[in-house]
């Protein structure tokens, strides 16, 4: 197959299989990660301090940590699903 190859088409009468939104990585951690910045930005407004520093602070600090782990476990849950495709083909 050379690059100037058209892409493979699927075979007539299959259709590409679509999963529930609950089960789409994306979705699913684009969620998680608006669930978080919702808490964070409602503790904006107050003034607590964790030892000597806003709390704000160290709410971002686990929001850094969480993007990274976020993008762990989403490049392994679709490397995953994508296994799993071709598993069954």
């Amino acid at each position: 197959m050379s690059d100037h190859d058209p892409p493979a088409r699927p075979r007539a009468g299959t259709a590409p299989t679509r999963r529930p939104p609950h089960q789409e990585p994306g979705l699913v951690l684009t969620a998680v990660l608006l669930a978080y910045s919702a808490l964070v930005f409602a503790w904006w407004p107050t003034d607590t301090e964790i030892a000597g520093v806003s709390l704000v602070t160290w709410l971002m600090l686990v929001g850094i940590i969480a993007w990274v782990v976020i993008g762990f476990v989403y490049c392994w849950w679709t490397e995953r699903l994508d296994r799993a495709g071709k598993a069954a083909r």
